[in-house]
């Protein structure tokens, strides 16, 4: 026998298991097994909990900004709400400040109407006045002249 056959026949004690075709040795199994675990601990550290950890940091950065996103919203919508109530604000502003200046305005033109009727019934009263005087001075000359008429027609007739 050989150092190695003897060596392998012996490990663990000699327990070996021979079902025929399949010789099995107890220090196989319990080897792959030792392996498998010390494989699974080495796995687990360096590769699984590293990438759970940047998982579950990704997943609380994503948190986190969708906490960022909802706080910005908010504020973009209180914003817009304030936005919107200073614009219909000044939409009422500017619609007394219209509605004033319309008035203010409607008021200079009566008063302007006023003032100008004020003026032309003035012209109106004086060229009445002058008509008047002018329609006595015309009367006056009709009768002058009728007169005349009267005495060259008398005179003629009798001539």
């Amino acid at each position: 026998m050989d150092y190695k056959e003897i060596f392998v026949e012996n490990a663990w004690g000699g327990v070996n298991a021979d079902f025929g075709l399949l010789h099995v040795q107890l220090a196989t199994p319990t080897v792959t097994l030792v392996i498998i675990l010390v494989m699974i601990f080495v796995i687990n550290k360096l590769l699984f909990q590293p990438v759970l950890r940047t998982l579950d940091s990704r997943a609380q950065e994503v948190e986190s900004s969708q906490e960022k996103v909802q706080k910005i919203s908010a504020e973009i919508e209180s914003s817009r709400h304030e936005v919107e109530t200073r614009l219909a604000q000044a939409y009422a502003e500017v619609g007394d400040l219209h509605q004033s200046i319309q008035q203010t305005g409607f008021k200079e033109r009566e008063e302007m109407i006023a003032k100008e009727r004020v003026i032309v019934e003035e012209l109106l009263e004086k060229s009445r006045g002058e008509l008047a005087a002018e329609v006595d001075e015309a009367h006056k000359e009709l009768l002058t002249l009728k007169d005349q008429v009267a005495t060259a027609t008398v005179s003629r007739l009798l001539s």
